[in-house]
């Protein structure tokens, strides 16, 4: 038995209904594209997290080092590193907002009707004003949805990647010095 595609644009007298199933596709790609990128959202705040809390608890231990000579510069390197990540891992879950002059510098085109970070700065009728010929218009509708997904990308989670990069890079990097420093103070004495 023959299937046929009931996706493709050529005209099929069988399936009257064609460019239903065609939206019906095109929806689930952009709706599927968009929770994938929420969930990568999602995970890296919780990392960034994960990275608070076990920072939280390194903070208390490397004081309670301080107290030993022999420690003294590992402890240090431990507070500051663990201070430090903590510090990124806020930066890497704090959304990051547009600002007034960006939002007026937005080309009227440009703008996402679909992002808090363009709706807040418009009053309710401005909004509705702006998004009914969008909501109404399929075309219209399937490019505010692809802004979303550039916008998402571009803007969130190229923010979020940088920093809980650079997180787990400053973790490494300060704990295996305050590592070193204790060793080297160590075996010094």
């Amino acid at each position: 038995m023959e299937t046929k595609d009931l996706t493709t644009s050529e005209p099929n007298e069988d399936f009257p209904n064609q460019k239903r199933w065609e939206g019906l596709a095109r929806g689930q790609i952009l709706s599927s594209t968009v929770n994938k990128l929420n969930n990568a959202i999602r995970l890296i705040d919780q990392k960034a997290q994960v990275m608070l809390v076990i920072n939280s608890i390194t903070i208390p231990i490397g004081l309670s080092w301080i107290q030993k000579d022999q420690f003294l510069l590992g402890a240090i390197g431990v507070i500051f590193t663990a201070m430090w990540t903590m510090f990124f891992s806020i930066v890497a879950i704090y959304p990051r907002s547009r600002t007034m002059k960006k939002i007026k510098d937005h080309k009227p085109n440009r703008s996402n009707l679909l992002h808090w970070g363009d709706i807040w700065s418009m009053s309710e009728d401005e909004y509705l004003e702006k998004i009914r010929p969008v909501v109404n218009d399929v075309t219209l509708l399937t490019e505010a949805c692809l802004k979303d997904i550039y916008d998402i990308s571009r803007n969130v989670l190229r923010h979020k990647f940088f920093w809980i990069r650079f997180t787990y890079y400053s973790f490494f990097l300060g704990n295996a010095t305050a590592i070193l420093l204790a060793s080297y103070e160590f075996y010094k004495q």
